[in-house]
């Protein structure tokens, strides 16, 4: 039987702050809520620690070193960039932990998720609904990092729920994905699309006319989104005649096959250094748009083979929505540098914790909510 402890309201507020500093970290740029976001964790991790497996402990303070040592020896970005990774993926998981011991995980889900979609309905209305101003509202990030939190919050809500066994509502994806559509991110919009139709799918699928309803509505959304997102490339399609004389060989593609084209055997375990393979990569600011090529430019082969063997746990498991959920994740952050040992990998973790656990909990209980038996 699942013998899991849970924890109290003292974790779960140190759970919001940390979540919360780190954002206000994002939009202020003050390095005073970088230090409240450590200083969260750091008691996190001092309340969670006797409740750790002695085995357990020790097999990840080995991966928190391997990590280490292998980020000190690897070249891309700067030592600075490659320590504070290793900061963030030794937070991560000791917020992961937090959150899957918390008793309050639901309501916590709720309320990062409201709060966040508040936030920003109310920052969009001080700027006048202008997307243009959007890129400036956090201090270093572009929308898209607006997004792809909105997306983020979103499967939390619904992995919390999910493993805690509560039904869901599709209205928390429904305002992500207008949430999405505000900010004119072209994946943000297609991404959260999807998890609107498979939450649609779930809720409604006994009654086919609301569930065509809402497919009809979503698709209409998603095709009118995408064409206000991109009316500059459509003009320039109309006036120009066909965009294929350009071949198939965009930045992103240039980016990516230069770094991999790049690679020696060091690099390879040990990551490349950006400003030696990768002209391209460097004319955009070395953001190769891709955080799985960046995690590995910055922490080498572990890095990569550390979330690989996550996403092979969650697929092994043959749990439908934590694959759906992860895999969301996996194609956001291949689209853009926004995870993969950064501040809200923790969703990843919690849902890799979670997985075990909630078998066991199917096994001896019946309390299944009926719409998610079969997922």
């Amino acid at each position: 039987m699942n013998t899991r402890t849970t924890s109290g309201i003292w974790p779960a507020s140190l759970i919001l702050l940390a979540i919360f500093t780190w954002f206000l970290r994002k939009y202020l740029g003050s390095d005073f809520f970088l230090f409240a976001y450590a200083l969260s964790i750091a008691l996190l991790a001092v309340l969670e620690f006797k409740t750790v497996r002695a085995d357990l402990l020790l097999a990840t303070l080995g991966i928190y070193i391997l990590v280490f040592i292998s980020s000190l020896v690897a070249e891309g970005y700067t030592l600075g960039d490659r320590l504070m990774g290793c900061f963030h993926f030794v937070a991560t998981t000791v917020l992961a932990y937090a959150v899957w011991r918390s008793r309050y995980v639901t309501q916590l889900s709720a309320i990062i998720f409201y709060s966040y979609f508040i936030f920003l309905q109310i920052v969009f209305a001080s700027l006048g609904w202008d997307q243009d101003a959007y890129n400036f509202i956090l201090t270093d990030s572009s929308r898209n990092v607006l997004s792809s939190y909105l997306l983020l919050f979103s499967i939390f809500f619904y992995a919390a729920r999910y493993f805690s066994k509560r039904t869901f509502s599709p209205l928390v994806a429904t305002l992500s994905f207008i949430g999405c559509i505000e900010l004119y991110g072209r994946s943000g919009i297609a991404l959260s699309a999807i998890l609107l139709l498979a939450i649609a799918f779930i809720r409604y699928r006994t009654d086919s006319r609301i569930l065509l309803l809402l497919i009809c509505a979503a698709t209409l959304s998603i095709i009118a989104s995408l064409l206000l997102a991109n009316l500059d490339s459509l003009a320039a399609f109309i006036s120009e005649g066909t965009n294929l004389k350009r071949g198939l060989e965009s930045e992103r593609y240039r980016m990516w096959s230069e770094y991999i084209s790049f690679m020696d055997v060091r690099g390879l375990f040990f990551g490349e250094s950006i400003e030696k393979c990768c002209s391209t990569m460097v004319a955009y600011g070395t953001n190769p748009h891709n955080a799985f090529i960046a995690g590995h430019a910055k922490h080498g082969l572990i890095h990569t083979i550390i979330f690989a063997l996550i996403y092979m746990y969650v697929i092994l498991n043959r749990r439908l929505l934590p694959i759906f959920f992860m895999t969301i994740i996996y194609i956001r952050y291949f689209l853009d540098t926004l995870g993969l040992f950064a501040p809200y990998d923790f969703i990843i973790f919690y849902i890799a914790l979670s997985i075990y656990p909630y078998k066991l909990d199917e096994r001896s209980s019946s309390k299944i909510a009926p719409s998610l038996a079969r997922f």
